[in-house]
């Protein structure tokens, strides 16, 4: 990842990942992040790069309890 804000490196290693065996993909949802990609939009373009691991949003609290 070089600092941009740019899919092709996330879709890239998400294509790896699959290759090498894993079973699944994960983005982040948190307001706090930044560069945030939206999640439903960026697992849509991992799912038409990949065709077997699973996917899932990983949501963080923006707050401690």
């Amino acid at each position: 990842m070089s600092g941009r804000f740019e899919t092709a490196p996330l879709l890239r290693m998400a294509e790896q990942i699959e290759a090498l065996g894993y079973d699944s993909v994960w983005v982040g949802d948190s307001l706090l992040a930044r560069p945030r990609f939206e999640p439903l939009t960026l697992l849509a373009a991992v799912a038409a790069r990949t065709t077997r691991v699973a996917l899932g949003i990983r949501r963080r609290r923006a707050t401690r309890d």
